[in-house]
């Protein structure tokens, strides 16, 4: 089973949800901020996270 789909060009960003709880406080806290505001740890294309993810995770049957 699994998935048969292709994804070729899905580009993820990734951050930790403690990053993401504090940039929130930073800019609450911040008189001056305003606009949108991007929190990202990294940005890496859907097939190197399914690879880390299944190195991570061996029993997990996590497609190709």
């Amino acid at each position: 089973a699994g998935c048969t789909e292709e994804y070729k060009d899905i580009w993820m960003g990734a951050v930790h949800v403690e990053d993401v709880a504090l940039a929130h406080l930073l800019v609450f806290e911040n008189p001056s901020a305003s606009g949108r505001h991007i929190c990202a740890e990294s940005i890496n294309h859907l097939s190197d996270f399914a690879a880390k993810l299944a190195e991570l995770y061996p029993s997990y049957k996590v497609p190709k």
